[in-house]
């Protein structure tokens, strides 16, 4: 009986040492845990990093690409937009002149002209 008095208290010290040390590391720390790397400066750089993230940063204003369509077609701009094309930000503009329609395609971010199209402007009699 001695004997089996012993195992059960063994048996029950071990599980006792085993669920504390389980209840321990899962236990809030006393103190935040910060990394030794995370300085001031260091938090600067993440946060600009984030900032710097923002897709439409450095893209060239409505007006400037206006101003970039109209030195390859006289007209009026009648429509703008902003499209990504193989990862890449691209303005397509449209331009009429009464008589002709353009689409001009220019890189958003340097106004590098892509690509321009002049064709007869087949909805000229409903302007």
């Amino acid at each position: 009986m001695n004997k089996k008095l012993g195992y059960g208290i063994g048996t029950l010290t071990i599980a006792l040492v085993i669920g504390f040390t389980a209840y321990q590391s899962n236990a809030a720390p006393t103190e935040p845990i910060v990394a030794a790397s995370e300085t001031e400066e260091v938090q600067e750089t993440k946060e600009k990093t984030v900032e710097n993230q923002d897709p439409f940063a450095g893209v060239l204003s409505i007006e400037e690409v206006k101003q970039i369509a109209l030195t390859e077609f006289e007209g009026k701009v009648t429509e703008i937009e902003l499209d990504k094309d193989d990862g890449r930000l691209i303005y397509e503009v449209e331009l009429r002149d009464g008589t002709h329609e353009a689409e001009i395609e220019l890189d958003a971010m340097t106004g590098e002209i892509i690509e321009v199209e002049i064709e007869q402007d087949d909805d000229s009699w409903d302007d």
